[in-house]
């Protein structure tokens, strides 16, 4: 979880955010999995923080906020004066707040690894018109749309394995997991230079899934020789 979104749920739970933030906020909730999860984390934290601590956790909140807000913007922190029981308690929240923190950037999380890049597809028919539609759709993240032209290019082209991979990672973007796995299984039965990628990208779907059993299973898989190898083995330390 990034720093900023530590200090986002503190100003949610604190009911400091605008109207406009506020809805944005809970959309985000609503929206992103991986956000909601990293915000009950924090939440169960900060209930076991304000249990602990109580009056003292109240205390130190606006200067322990106002430091954070200092650190992470890399601005010039301020010096507060504190009174000597003040340090044992702040220690402590720091550190409760640091493990939150390194136990939120050792987790799995699906968005650190789906397929990022932008994509610039081989012409290979005279129709250049769909490819370049395919293209700029996968690349602006309309998958459902990219699909379509997907499949355009995949009735006249079946053997065309470049598309049949986008077409499987869009498969996984809009939750299409059974049809994504069709394709990707079909790509593993290749030669091809995206053999190994489909078996990375069924793992992946798979945990997108909550499938931790199969989505290891196929991870374990992927031979040392392949590209996706140490990613996979990266993966696979988070999970277990």
């Amino acid at each position: 979880m990034e720093e900023k979104n530590a200090l986002l749920f503190e100003d949610y739970l604190q009911k400091k955010l605008s109207e406009d933030e506020r809805i944005a906020f809970e959309k985000k909730l609503k929206e992103d999995a991986d956000f909601n999860e990293a915000f009950l984390n924090y939440k169960q934290l900060s209930i076991f923080l304000k249990n602990k601590f109580s009056k003292e956790r109240a205390a130190l909140q606006k200067t322990l906020s106002q430091t954070g807000e200092d650190y992470f913007s890399s601005q010039k922190q301020k010096v507060f004066r504190l009174k000597p029981w003040h340090y044992s308690i702040a220690a402590s929240v720091l550190l409760l707040f640091g493990v939150f923190l390194y136990m939120q950037n050792n987790r799995f999380s699906y968005n650190d690894y789906a397929f990022s890049q932008t994509i610039t597809l081989v012409e290979r028919s005279d129709d250049m018109k769909v490819y370049k539609n395919a293209e700029t759709a996968f690349n602006t993240k309309n998958y459902k749309e990219a699909i379509r032209y997907f499949n355009q290019i995949l009735k006249t082209e079946p053997t065309n394995f470049e598309i049949l991979f986008y077409k499987g990672i869009a498969l996984v973007e809009t939750d299409s997991f059974t049809a994504a796995e069709l394709v990707f299984t079909k790509l593993q039965e290749t030669n091809s230079i995206y053999k190994n990628k489909a078996l990375f990208y069924l793992g992946l779907s798979k945990l997108k899934q909550k499938d931790y059993k199969d989505g290891k299973a196929i991870l374990n898989t992927i031979p040392a020789s392949a590209a996706e190898y140490k990613k996979a083995q990266e993966i696979l330390k988070k999970i277990d």
